[in-house]
């Protein structure tokens, strides 16, 4: 495959992810916003305390075999086969856990109802497991248009007949039937769209070579979920419940631009850098061009929600959860800002088949991170001051990722710096000429408005003048689309 043909896979491959993903987000937000008025807080929260388990449970199903299909350059029906029943095998031995464990869940929680929830609920994770290679296969080959389609198309027929099971007063069950009918959903559309069908047969060579590559993937992924957890659990054991709450909310809406900026990150860079694995100056030039034109998107992302974060928090929650807007600030500004290199880098130590790698800098990541939180609340740092924890963590996650990427691909510290510098001092200049209207009596709406627009001129216009290289590459990739 030549480098233009790669190029406009990933180019189709962002444009289509990007749909993908803000159109269910779309779809849920609005469903979730009509279910927030008919449902109560208690049947959310009971759903989200069981999808805890059903989160666990499909990061053990795929084992890292499906990264390892995607990362393999060359892969058979056989391949594929052996993932597949492996899938099978594991979801249901987690769905049985689950089944047979639901009655302690509900015990430990002391609420009864947990148990039958689970036990419906816990059905996704097998239903899932049939269409999960037919969904890795589709990424493989950057065909993200198919997988639009499918998940767009199964979020609006789910939300639609949840809401509709809402309205006829069968309360937390329509957000299990949510999740069910969505899974079927996906799986079914994912038969219908991919051509791959399953041989009755099974290697365990294949598998021992898929899981030697997946396994190390599946540990880290199991890594940093579990960390993801215990921050809240030591935020709620040290802090205030007021506290949990602040950072809780803060977390939830920072996770809305910075989870769907991953997910396309993640979806569209780990296929596209496995197909340039043996051609290490092609894929540098593809990891440097990566991190230029994410860093140009994310970058002012992050930084205007940093100085709008006030305003927006009136706007959406109310003057109830002001306290909330440093936690928000900190998310964004010390976590965020860094979050597409530090994926864009693991997607490259993946992409080379260098898994190991990545489950130990995970290890030593979140090692690092927890031992930073422990001695910042020994030495009597306050819950916002913790946050100074995150933003140090990332920091030095930069250098321990660019040091292994420049290893092992050839795209190390300085030449990440270099192409990232530029993006990163035009959106510090946007971000001052927004912040300086904050010193101006004005309505919160008004402020609002006026910052967005300042931020975007401000930053779009001296991006011209300087001549960055990221802004004119994606001016002109945009007019040769619009030719077309």
């Amino acid at each position: 495959m030549s480098q233009e043909d790669i190029k406009q896979k990933a180019v189709k491959g962002v444009f289509w992810s990007f749909c993908e993903r803000f159109g269910s987000l779309l779809i849920l937000f609005t469903a979730n916003v009509v279910l927030a008025r008919i449902l109560t807080p208690e049947d959310f929260g009971l759903v989200g305390i069981l999808m805890a388990f059903v989160m666990i449970s499909q990061i053990l199903i795929d084992g890292g075999l499906g990264n390892a299909l995607i990362q393999q350059k060359k892969i058979s029906t056989l391949d594929c086969s052996t993932v597949f029943y492996t899938n099978i095998a594991v979801a249901v031995g987690c769905y049985m856990t689950l089944f047979f464990g639901a009655d302690a869940i509900a015990g430990y929680y002391n609420t009864p109802l947990l148990a039958e929830l689970i036990k419906i609920l816990g059905i996704v994770v097998v239903i899932d497991a049939f269409g999960a290679v037919q969904n890795n296969l589709l990424m493989k080959n950057v065909d993200f248009k198919r997988i639009t389609i499918v998940k767009v198309t199964s979020a609006l027929v789910s939300s639609t007949i949840a809401i509709i099971a809402a309205v006829c007063g069968l309360g937390v069950w329509s957000l299990v039937v949510q999740y069910v009918v969505n899974s079927v959903i996906r799986s079914l559309l994912l038969w219908l769209m991919s051509s791959w069908r399953p041989i009755f047969a099974f290697s365990k060579i294949s598998f021992v070579s898929l899981f030697s590559f997946g396994g190390p993937i599946m540990l880290a992924g199991l890594l940093s979920e579990a960390y993801r957890n215990l921050v809240v659990l030591i935020f709620g054991k040290c802090y205030t419940k007021a506290d949990v709450g602040y950072y809780s909310q803060a977390k939830h809406l920072q996770d809305v631009p910075v989870t769907s900026i991953m997910t396309i990150v993640n979806q569209v860079t780990f296929p596209i850098f496995s197909k340039l694995q043996d051609d290490k100056e092609q894929l540098k030039r593809g990891l440097s061009r990566s991190v230029k034109v994410l860093t140009f998107l994310n970058f002012p992302l992050m930084m205007a929600l940093v100085i709008m974060a006030e305003p927006i928090f009136r706007l959406v929650f109310g003057e109830q959860w002001i306290p909330s807007v440093p936690y928000f600030q900190w998310l964004c500004g010390g976590f965020g800002l860094l979050l597409v290199i530090h994926n864009t880098n693991i997607n490259a130590l993946k992409a080379v088949g260098k898994s190991k790698i990545v489950l130990l800098l995970e290890i030593i990541k979140r090692a690092f991170g927890l031992g930073l939180m422990f001695l910042f609340i020994y030495l009597g740092f306050d819950a916002i001051s913790i946050m100074w924890a995150f933003a140090i963590s990332s920091f030095v996650e930069f250098f321990l990722n660019g040091y292994f990427t420049g290893k092992y691909a050839g795209y190390g510290i300085l030449s990440q710096m270099r192409d990232l510098i530029p993006n990163l001092i035009v959106a510090l200049v946007a971000s001052a000429a927004a912040y300086s209207l904050s010193f101006i009596n004005m309505h919160y709406l008004l402020l609002l408005v006026m910052q967005a627009i300042t931020f975007v001129m401000v930053y779009l216009g001296v991006m011209k003048i300087a001549k960055v290289e990221s802004f004119n590459y994606l001016v002109a990739e945009l007019k040769s689309k619009l030719k077309k």
